[in-house]
């Protein structure tokens, strides 16, 4: 087993571990980064981003953004729609202000890790599973297939799955997904996100999302209880809930599928952050929390929390006690900025067990001024649950024609 003494160790080379390590770079602190897989990897993920992914792209280097649109990896999204069998609702953003990112997780994932690669302070070290670490008073150890790691500090960014976290989700609250992706199907319009809610076999949703090059993402996602109790397999599910909305199978005539479903499972009723995993180790990512895809938020996450983690590293690492100082700067910093973050995902798994209200919703978003102000505000996401901001909204929409 090869040893290495480094300042960082990131176990995992999604966006969490490849922003952190991007940052730490920019910083000018060695670190060494750990993932399982050999990249480019697949990903089954919604591949719709909120815009915060946006901002910390720009954060990182500001030409990323004009080299992954030149190479059709990402592109930008204002508008979004919510339906149900009986209404539905179009949410169109204003276009002077920071768009959804839609993208293939596959180029995307590739794109941030070969760019980590190319700092002369990131050791990148791929098909790696990372089976043990031990945070003691004075460094933070991973030991993987061939490695034993010293650090000053370890980043967990190895996914809700990890198991390496030291918190153990509950078991109640988990929901399957599974998706496919289409060459030639027939979207909307100008890469428009749409979440069709599903309620004829199982409550759950339908997510469509275009991913640039001609690709479209139909992703679907039920509760585990709900899958257990229909006893088929997770393509007839699938299939299923296609045939649900017939305009979306009339859309999906002339389309290729490029792969038969691939799932995966999440688990959403955990709504705390665990940020800490012993001493030396941050939790990054969707190892610190997950939340319900259908908010688009997770990747926002996980690039938030893996740059509060690499500054929190980069102002405490020379400090006499800089584990405590590292601990407290990343929980402050990251509590903050997620609030409202954790707020709007605790609405949406409301939500998703309640149709009578969600149908409530969606009328009011398709039928009163209030309803389409409120949906239309490009900063929803951030002021969800707010009452002064909803009372706002409500008075505007009354007072405007």
């Amino acid at each position: 087993m090869q040893k290495l003494k480094t300042k960082v160790c990131i176990v995992g080379g999604g966006p969490a571990g490849s922003t952190a390590s991007l940052i730490l770079s920019k910083h000018k602190i060695q670190h060494v980064l750990l993932d399982k897989a050999v990249f480019p990897r697949n990903k089954v993920c919604g591949e719709s981003f909120d815009g915060r992914v946006w901002h910390n792209l720009n954060r990182i280097d500001a030409q990323i953004i004009p080299e992954m649109q030149a190479l059709g990896i990402i592109e930008n999204s204002w508008k979004y729609s919510i339906s149900s069998e009986t209404m539905s609702v179009d949410i169109n953003f204003d276009r002077n202000k920071t768009p959804r990112v839609v993208t293939h997780r596959y180029k995307f994932d590739d794109y941030l890790l070969n760019k980590a690669k190319q700092s002369e302070y990131a050791q990148i070290i791929e098909n790696q599973t990372v089976n043990k670490t031990i945070s003691s008073e004075n460094f933070a150890t991973v030991f993987s297939s061939d490695y034993e790691i010293e650090a000053d500090f370890g980043l967990i960014a190895s996914g809700n799955h990890s198991l390496l976290k030291i918190h153990k989700d509950p078991k109640k609250g988990i929901y399957l997904f599974t998706r496919s992706y289409y060459q030639g199907f027939k979207g909307k319009s100008d890469f428009e996100i749409e979440i069709l809610l599903l309620k004829k076999n199982f409550n759950g949703i339908l997510f469509i999302a275009p991913i640039g090059s001609g690709l479209y993402n139909l992703e679907v996602g039920l509760k585990k209880e709900d899958y257990k109790r229909l006893n088929i397999s997770m393509s007839e599910v699938y299939d299923l809930a296609l045939k649900e909305y017939p305009s979306v199978t009339q859309r999906l005539q002339n389309a290729t599928q490029l792969e038969k479903p691939k799932g995966a499972f999440m688990n959403l009723s955990n709504s705390k952050l665990n940020l800490i995993s012993g001493e030396r180790f941050l939790n990054i990512g969707s190892s610190a929390i997950t939340v319900n895809p259908i908010t688009g938020l997770g990747v926002g996450n996980a690039m938030t929390m893996a740059r509060h983690a690499a500054d929190a590293i980069a102002e405490n690492l020379e400090k006499k006690n800089k584990s405590k100082m590292v601990a407290k700067f990343y929980q402050t910093r990251v509590k903050k900025s997620l609030k409202p973050i954790l707020r709007t995902n605790s609405i949406a798994n409301f939500l998703s067990k309640r149709n009578v209200l969600i149908n409530i919703l969606l009328f009011m978003g398709s039928k009163t001024k209030f309803g389409k102000s409120y949906l239309s505000d490009h900063g929803i996401l951030s002021k969800v649950g707010s009452l002064p901001h909803l009372f706002k909204t409500l008075y505007r929409s009354n007072s405007t024609s």
